[in-house]
């Protein structure tokens, strides 16, 4: 197979597509209330973010079935991954993608300069970003 070239005109920057509103838990915060915030928030994960602002780890899915088979973790903290994935706003969104892809990632929490959470760009603000490129607008 050969390779294909890219038809884009532009390649957006992670802050151009990324969602802005950061729900989010402390690392504290019980767990049972951590899995009630994502099943009402109908999310996938959350990012566990510190006093600063700063993530310092992600409570999935995954994790919280994993948590609650054993029965042991009480916090966001003991059931996060961590360390988490981050990436500048101001990387390209290519540079997200393939990130995103070499490690099996559904999405990054985008830090500003100072390492401060601005957002989160997952696998779903990708997929928006280029139905929208061809001409396929999809609601949010």
């Amino acid at each position: 197979m050969g390779s294909r070239k890219s038809t884009w005109t532009h390649d957006a920057t992670v802050a151009e597509i990324m969602t802005e509103q950061i729900i989010s838990v402390g690392p504290k915060d019980d767990l049972s209330a951590t899995c009630d915030r994502v099943l009402d928030e109908k999310i996938s994960a959350v990012p566990v973010l510190d006093e600063d602002g700063r993530a310092i780890g992600i409570v999935s899915k995954s994790d919280l079935l994993l948590a609650s088979v054993r029965g042991e973790m009480t916090t966001a903290e003991a059931a996060m991954s961590s360390p988490v994935s981050t990436i500048p706003r101001s990387a390209p969104l290519s540079i997200a993608s393939a990130t995103m892809a070499k490690h099996g990632f559904h999405r990054l929490v985008v830090v500003d300069e100072d390492g401060i959470s601005v957002g989160i760009l997952s696998s779903m603000d990708i997929l928006r970003w280029l139905s929208r490129q061809a001409g396929v607008v999809i609601a949010d």
